[in-house]
């Protein structure tokens, strides 16, 4: 009885963690998708072609789903969050490659630990 309920108190918050995931992602996702303007900007000054941000939005929007779906089966969210985690170390790779300031690494970094921390948490559910 115990073990379970103090399962229960530690499954909110990444319960929760996996909502801000969502929300970021799908956001994010979206705007890349249809080219909103701050997107365009960044993927220029990043010199990457356009269907690399295409190529992001899908990802980010599949890593989004993942995680939503991982709320209920817990393997789709593991599955994810190393997706989300392989995009944001891409994201790092691009912020170093253009010489970013700190300020603008810091979502990426932010985003990674979150996804690594959904991962680690769920890691039993991936084989």
């Amino acid at each position: 009885m115990r073990s379970s309920r103090y399962r229960r108190a530690l499954l909110l918050p990444i319960v929760v963690l996996q909502i801000l995931l969502v929300a970021a992602f799908l956001v994010g996702g979206l705007s890349k998708l249809a080219g909103a303007k701050p997107q365009l900007i960044n993927f220029q000054r990043w010199r990457l072609p356009p269907a690399m941000r295409y190529v992001t939005g899908v990802v980010e929007l599949l890593g989004a789903g993942m995680m939503l779906l991982g709320i209920w089966t817990h393997g789709f969210a593991a599955w994810g969050g190393i997706l989300l985690a392989g995009t944001m170390i891409g994201a790092m790779f691009v912020h170093f490659r253009v010489q970013d300031k700190f300020s603008q690494w810091f979502p990426a970094i932010v985003f990674l630990c979150v996804s690594l921390a959904v991962t680690i948490n769920y890691a039993s559910y991936l084989f």
